[in-house]
């Protein structure tokens, strides 16, 4: 009987244990299906972001994290708008992917363009509407003209074109006529800019403080002195201003100066000689020390100098020189091409020769002009040069002549005032130091003399011999004095 009570209380032990186990372990479970489905949301959440963040960046976009840039998204909108405020150097058209055409580099700078044409046409008022077309076509104006008619007429036009379109403009100018010269220059101007825009935004505060100023004064001293103070910065303000829109409006539109002249088939020559020493193959011509006088058989060359100076091309170049028996064939060709001579283009010869005896050289020069179509001109244009005397040292063993003689006698005289004007040169520091030390010698010796002179007692005068008539009178009494005594 006793055993049965042990056996009925210790089946409800056994049973609350099961129950508690069991309900822990459906506590676990529980816990273990929220945190499971906690974290199955999670990896949504995280894959859903990252799904977001390469969607973004777009294909072929990097991997990595934008959690980071999500913070900074109001300032990547800002830079995004500064970005597209700035002047983009390249243009698309049509939808998108077309192709990108590249417009011209933006150097930043400040640039003037300039240029300067002289051409020349047969019709000077056709060549001026031509140019004015020309400009007007590539976006330009005509900004001045001057036109002179009449026989040998000319015009002279400037024109304003954009930077863009001035070489362009300049190839268009060409076709006009023909181009004798042309100058074309760049000139940057970008710290000009940038210091008068400095200056103009001191001077615009300066201004702004004198009005305050001027504004809480009341005394009528004060009111003068600021009314005038504020005149002087406002008017050198303005000042400031026009030079900074005058470069600005230089710096917009490039300034081409065009000169137009008549081509009238006027053809000219000019010819210019020199003479120099020695052999060389003309390298020394219109360079070298000109000469005039030689030594019989000494090497000389003659340099000659054909210059177009009309405004038709020169064929058929001759030379004469009957002193020297110099001619086209027979000279040297330093420079240029004598089968053909632009206007304002040269050609330079060198006539190599020894001379042996006096002379007098007297070159000339002939050529035939070209007309617009390319025909000879009937009329042959000359040119002569200056006459030219060549004198020969010890021609003979007799009597020398006046001339001789005389630039003997100068060249001794040159010798002679140079070995002089060495010798002073050489002898002059010797003086110098002998002055520097002799004068004070010299002052201390006399002054020593001096001293002497003043220390030494002054001698006795001589007595004055007696007069004869006393010395007389003084015997006599003497005498008689003499005799009463004895």
């Amino acid at each position: 009987m006793t055993e049965q009570p042990r056996q009925s209380r210790s089946l409800p032990l056994r049973h609350v244990s099961r129950r508690t186990l069991a309900a822990v372990l459906l506590l676990f479970t529980l816990l273990a299906g929220a945190c499971s489905n906690g974290v199955e949301n999670t990896d949504v959440a995280y894959a859903s972001t990252e799904d977001m963040a390469f969607d973004t960046a777009g294909p072929g976009a990097s991997n990595e994290s934008t959690f980071g840039e999500t913070e900074d998204f109001e300032a990547a909108e800002a830079d995004k708008a500064h970005i597209d405020d700035r002047p983009s150097r390249l243009s698309t058209t049509g939808s998108a992917g077309a192709e990108v055409s590249a417009q011209l580099p933006d150097l930043g700078r400040d640039i003037i363009f300039t240029a300067t044409l002289e051409i020349s046409a047969t019709n000077v008022s056709e060549a001026t509407r031509q140019a004015i077309r020309s400009i007007e076509g590539r976006g330009g104006f005509l900004f001045a003209q001057e036109t002179r008619g009449g026989a040998g007429g000319t015009s002279v036009l400037t024109f304003k074109v954009l930077p863009e379109h001035f070489q362009a403009a300049l190839n268009d100018l060409g076709s006009v006529g023909e181009v004798r010269s042309q100058s074309i220059s760049a000139e940057d101007v970008s710290a000009v800019v940038v210091d008068l825009q400095s200056r103009i935004n001191t001077a615009e505060a300066s201004v702004k403080r004198l009005r305050n100023l001027l504004d809480d004064a009341s005394e009528l001293a004060t009111i003068a002195t600021l009314e005038n103070q504020l005149l002087q910065r406002e008017t050198s303000l303005e000042q400031l201003r026009g030079q900074l829109r005058t470069v600005r409006n230089q710096v917009d539109l490039a300034t081409v100066t065009v000169y137009v002249t008549e081509l009238l088939n006027r053809p000219g020559l000019a010819l210019e000689a020199m003479a120099y020493e020695g052999h060389d193959g003309g390298f020394g011509c219109f360079d070298a020390a000109g000469v005039r006088s030689l030594e019989s058989g000494d090497p000389v060359t003659i340099c000659y100098r054909v210059t177009n100076t009309g405004d038709t091309p020169l064929v058929d170049v001759t030379l004469d020189d009957a002193a020297l028996g110099a001619t086209i064939g027979s000279i040297v060709l330093v420079d240029g091409s004598v089968t053909q001579i632009h206007p304002g283009e040269s050609v330079l010869l060198a006539h190599e020769t020894e001379l042996s005896e006096a002379v007098r050289v007297r070159t000339s020069v002939a050529a035939t002009g070209l007309d617009v179509d390319g025909n000879e001109i009937s009329k042959e244009v000359q040119a002569t040069a200056a006459i030219m005397r060549f004198d020969i040292i010890n021609e003979n063993d007799g009597i020398p002549s006046f001339g001789e003689v005389l630039r003997s006698s100068w060249k001794t005289l040159a010798t002679a005032a140079i070995v002089i004007a060495l010798i002073a040169v050489a002898i002059a520091p010797f003086a110098v130091v002998l002055l520097i030390i002799g004068l004070p010698l010299w002052m201390a010796v006399k002054r020593q003399r001096s001293a002497r002179a003043a220390d030494r007692p002054p001698r006795p005068a001589p007595p004055a011999p007696p007069a004869k008539g006393l010395a007389d009178t003084d015997t006599t009494d003497t005498t008689e004095d003499t005799a009463g005594t004895a």
